[in-house]
């Protein structure tokens, strides 16, 4: 049986040029190492089947010589895709000891075409079963369907080359057998033919899912990564119905109570977990951002696993896609602990150190806001000054250490002592300033000092001494004796002065040019 060899040659070369197209196209795509040598391997094939094609028009050189060199260089460069592909680590120079080979014998029998076929052959069988062996070595750590065709294939261009040179060394084989296309001579084309699409096809399906492999590889690394950094990192699209949920977000979202997966379908759990205070201003935020598509920053309080709200901050980046809807790149992060510091500082900015009570600042804006209240309403107010009468004597007797703790402990009664409207202030050593909200009757006014006095007036016992003091008061009335801080201030200064001048442990109401 005869096979008209240059229509073979066709088809092989045609079946060449389509698979070099789709291998062309995917390096370009993907640009792997593999995709590459193994489309400069089909170039080369297709070459030397070009050339091998024109063997009747062109010399032995050109037509016998170089194709045979050019497959054996194309095997070596599928060998090294499929090496690289599977990560197989292989000395490559070696896949080049059979091409020299190759160059050797076809130049030493470039004119002995039968000889030639045989030891080409030969060697082209052993090229194959190096890929087949890298193939089969790595067998059970590949889940691709594409191993199949490439190990179908390469078995049977194995064969087919085998089986021509064995067959050719016990036949007398002539130039016109091989210019008539003998079924056993051309063999290795028809086998070539459909190795070259199912390896070329196998390959295709190998790399697509070795690149899904990656790509499971890499989500997984990156989700790693994700779930065990302290913030939620995730993607947030606003549907062009108004609808919205999260298609990415890790696993740290568990600590607001909500599961990662529920969150895929829609974001009202989370949005749930906003303190109702604060959901306006982060509704109203985002969709300023989808507007201007600016950066979404913003901080709010979420309900958490702890069973209280925390602050947290959030930033993401909005892009919007091409059916409409906007999809959000972003973190967010716990900042709880840096609004706690914050909370600590600006306390300690309008907060006495030692006592915990008020500060002169403090005190001053509490008064404006009483001030103007009280213009707004026509109401009254009293602001008090209290001096301890015999501080310096205790400082001096038992030490400030013991003088601390009894100015503490003169806080600690004033605040058990007075209504929790009224507002206590520390503005010097041991001088204390009371705001009294609601009272101008002199007889109200008189019946709190009294209170105040016979609290600060009990014994101390303070690090295991007994100790007394009493404290000196005096008071001013808005607005009969001012109409703001300052005036307010200097009336009842003079007031406590007064009573100290009295005889201390007492209390004074400014009146007028007089004093009550």
């Amino acid at each position: 049986m005869n096979l008209h060899l240059p229509t073979l040659f066709i088809i092989f070369i045609l079946v060449d040029l389509v698979m070099l197209s789709m291998f062309a196209y995917a390096s370009q795509a993907h640009g792997s190492k593999s995709n590459r040598y193994w489309a400069l391997g089909l170039l080369l094939h297709f070459v030397a089947l070009v050339f091998w094609g024109l063997q009747t028009q062109i010399s032995p050189v050109l037509g016998f010589v170089l194709p045979s060199i050019l497959l054996s260089f194309a095997f070596v460069l599928m060998s090294i895709s499929i090496g690289l592909l599977l990560n197989y680590r292989l000395k490559y120079a070696l896949l080049w000891l059979p091409a020299a080979v190759i160059v050797i014998s076809t130049i030493v029998l470039r004119n002995q075409l039968p000889a030639l076929l045989i030891s080409t052959g030969f060697i082209y069988a052993l090229q194959f079963s190096v890929m087949l062996y890298m193939l089969g070595s790595r067998w059970y750590n590949i889940r691709s369907g594409g191993r199949y065709f490439m190990a179908a294939a390469l078995f049977a261009i194995i064969a087919a080359f085998y089986f021509r040179s064995s067959w050719m060394l016990t036949h007398d084989v002539s130039h016109e057998m091989m210019r008539n296309g003998d079924i056993m001579l051309t063999l290795p084309y028809l086998a070539g033919i459909i190795a070259n699409i199912a390896l070329s096809g196998g390959m295709l399906m190998l790399l697509r899912d070795r690149m899904g492999e990656k790509l499971l590889e890499n989500q997984h690394f990156i989700d790693e990564i994700a779930n065990n950094i302290p913030s939620i990192i995730f993607q947030y699209r606003l549907r062009p119905d108004g609808t919205a949920h999260f298609p990415y977000v890790n696993t740290r979202v568990r600590s607001f109570g909500v599961d990662e997966n529920e969150l895929k379908k829609s974001a009202e759990p989370v949005f749930a977990k906003i303190h109702e205070d604060d959901y306006a201003d982060v509704v109203k935020s985002i969709a300023l951002s989808a507007h201007n598509l600016s950066l979404w920053n913003t901080q709010f309080r979420l309900w958490s696993n702890t069973g209280q709200y925390r602050w947290h901050e959030a930033k993401s980046i909005p892009e919007r896609h091409p059916d409409g809807s906007i999809l959000w790149h972003g973190y967010m992060h716990d900042i709880q602990d840096l609004k706690d510091v914050e909370e600590k500082i600006r306390h300690m900015v309008v907060h006495d150190g030692l006592t915990g009570l008020a500060n002169r600042s403090l005190l001053e804006s509490h008064v404006r806001a009483e001030i103007a209240h009280a213009e707004r309403n026509q109401s009254s107010f009293c602001l008090m000054f209290l001096d301890l009468d015999n501080f310096k004597y205790i400082n001096d007797r038992f030490g400030h250490g013991v003088g601390d703790h009894l100015l503490q402990e003169v806080a600690r009664r004033l605040n058990v002592t007075l209504r929790k409207s009224d507002f206590i202030a520390r503005v010097g050593g041991d001088e204390f300033v009371i705001l009294v909200r609601g009272m101008h009757q002199l007889e109200e006014i008189l019946g709190i000092s009294e209170k105040i006095r016979s609290a600060i007036c009990e014994p101390y016992d303070i690090d295991g001494k007994v100790m007394k003091t009493s404290v000196s008061i005096g008071a001013a009335i808005y607005p009969e004796h001012g109409k703001d801080m300052i005036a307010l201030e200097r009336c009842a200064d003079t007031a406590m002065y007064d009573s100290k001048r009295k005889g201390k442990n007492m209390a004074t109401i400014f009146q007028g040019h007089s004093l009550i």
